[in-house]
């Protein structure tokens, strides 16, 4: 009985270690995913490898399809390879992207533990090869610069291990490039009913998804006298892992920070659901730094809730609709025998004045649509509505009123003065809508609320200003028609006409100090909070 036993258990032996050696004849096993050191009793070559391996293109984009070929020199062959590609800095552990096509008699795929199926691939059989090529996935975000790592078996006792090909990232960048575009990473302070707590997370989009907060140390959160206080340490590498939900198998996909990068800081405010630690979509616009800052600094940083050309817009507006077209208002109604005796280009004084500032209000308005629409693009947003459609329909009216004025008729025609009356009427009705698109503007649910308070105020105050500014300019009005009626002699006639064109002088200066001084203060609400 005991040979019989002996033999029995050398059978099994024997049969063990020939499976074992059948499996490294038909590929690395996945226990090398993050050695990829064939274990063939010796050691790996030190010399220049008989083969090239190339990338094409040598550059990449989140979401590329790169080619990667083996290629032999000399006529060298190899039987087996195992391939992966990895970060050249940071976190290069981490096994990157996708490979999606390769030639199936002599290649297959497999998955290492990470976020991506099908990140690594190996040879099948022990068959010859004097070239290979495969098509490899780039992760859907830049995760900078990549090196393929490739092990090559040419004979069991001749190898090389980790021959590193370097695949560019294009334009290399893991920040968010602007504060519209989503895909940046959130770390939430949030204070409710005297419970604290920070969370991390990311904004794929326009929402919010939390996240584990194992990359989140030393973190604090303070909360007194309406003030919410939190600080916190990031490792130079963060990430955030999301499944595919469509996949058949479980399929991961991480989106990875480098926090040694520069990033736009943005600052947001908002509410969370009753009862929950949940946070609601907040609804005035984050302040955004208005430069990329280097977050391993101490410095203190600048931004806003509004980006150059949305400041740029408003402030454009202003000036065109509350600066300019109250005198060019002005000075068409209460101006017209202002400086009888002066011409300016063979005109009076008052038109070339009214035409030119008319002319510059539409230059300022046309501008500001397209700083405007620069930013956003030309789909009009929902939160900017209604702002958006009455601004659209002052900018035609206004260009309108312009091509209108240059056609209007000469002083002789009969159809003269229905055209001045029109032309008046449009007028007013223009600066009422212009004066409406502000408020909109200033009271949208994405306006900060110091904007809001202040610019509404500002508005008001300019309203209630316009008014008693009219009140006083038809005084004088009604007023010099009467020295007008009164008047006899032509000499006292010339002095007095001379006397009210200073006082009217004075008082139009008057009045644009007060357009200035409110100009000044509306702009103030949009540059300054």
């Amino acid at each position: 009985m005991w040979p019989r036993r002996v033999l029995t258990i050398a059978w099994i032996m024997l049969n063990t270690a020939c499976i074992n050696v059948e499996s490294y004849s038909v590929g690395a096993p996945s226990g090398t995913c993050f050695t990829r050191y064939p274990k063939h009793k010796t050691a790996a070559q030190t010399s220049t490898p008989p083969y090239d391996i190339q990338v094409s293109p040598n550059q990449y984009k989140p979401g590329d399809i790169i080619t990667v070929t083996v290629v032999s020199k000399d006529g060298a062959t190899f039987k087996g390879l195992q391939m992966a590609a990895f970060r050249a800095t940071g976190n290069d552990e981490e096994i990157l992207g996708q490979f999606i096509e390769f030639p199936e008699d002599k290649i297959k795929s497999f998955t290492c533990v990470g976020s991506y199926k099908n990140n690594m691939i190996t040879h099948k059989n022990e068959k010859p090869a004097w070239n290979v090529t495969v098509k490899w996935r780039a992760p859907e975000t830049n995760v900078g610069d990549i090196l393929f790592k490739t092990s090559l078996v040419q004979v069991y006792e001749l190898f090389w291990v980790d021959l590193k090909t370097d695949l560019l990232a294009l334009n290399h960048s893991n920040i968010v490039e602007s504060s519209y575009k989503g895909k940046d990473e959130v770390v939430l302070c949030i204070s409710k009913n005297g419970n604290l707590n920070i969370q991390h997370g990311w904004n794929p989009s326009y929402h919010y998804e939390r996240k584990l907060t194992r990359f989140l140390s030393q973190a604090e959160i303070r909360a007194s006298d309406g003030r919410l206080q939190c600080r916190f340490m990031l490792p130079r590498f963060s990430s955030v892992v999301t499944v595919n939900q469509e996949a058949d198998v479980l399929e991961y996909f991480n989106q990875t920070f480098d926090h040694s990068e520069r990033w736009y800081l943005q600052i947001a405010w908002g509410k969370v659901i009753p009862a929950s630690d949940v946070i609601s979509k907040h609804e005035e616009s984050p302040a955004v730094s208005y430069q990329k800052i280097d977050l391993k600094k101490n410095e203190i940083f600048t931004g806003s809730s509004y980006g150059y050309l949305v400041q740029a817009h408003a402030a454009l507006m202003i000036v065109a609709w509350i600066f300019l077209t109250g005198i060019v208002t002005v000075i068409s109604r209460h101006y017209r025998d202002w400086m009888p005796r002066t011409r300016w280009f063979g005109t009076k004084v008052w038109f070339q004045i009214h035409r030119a500032l008319a002319i510059g209000v539409v230059s300022l308005t046309v501008i500001a649509f397209t700083c405007v629409f620069s930013q956003f693009g030309l789909e009009i947003r929902k939160s900017s509505v209604p702002h958006s459609y009455v601004g659209l329909t002052v900018l035609t009216l206004v260009i309108l009123q312009l091509i209108f004025g240059m056609l209007r008729p000469g002083p002789d025609d009969k159809v003269r003065v229905y055209f001045n009356w029109g032309h008046q009427i449009l007028g007013q009705i223009i600066h009422l809508l212009a004066a409406v698109t502000m408020f909109l503007g200033f009271n949208m649910k994405q306006t900060v609320y110091n904007v809001k308070s202040f610019g509404t105020t500002v508005l008001c105050v300019w309203l209630v200003g316009q008014l008693a500014w009219h009140i006083i300019f038809e005084i004088i009005k009604c007023k010099g028609k009467r020295q007008e009626s009164s008047s006899i002699n032509g000499e006292v006639e010339k002095d007095k006409k001379d006397k009210t064109s200073k006082s009217l002088t004075l008082v139009l200066l008057l009045y644009a100090l007060f357009l200035l001084i409110v100009t000044i203060a509306a702009m103030s609400a949009v540059f300054i909070y």
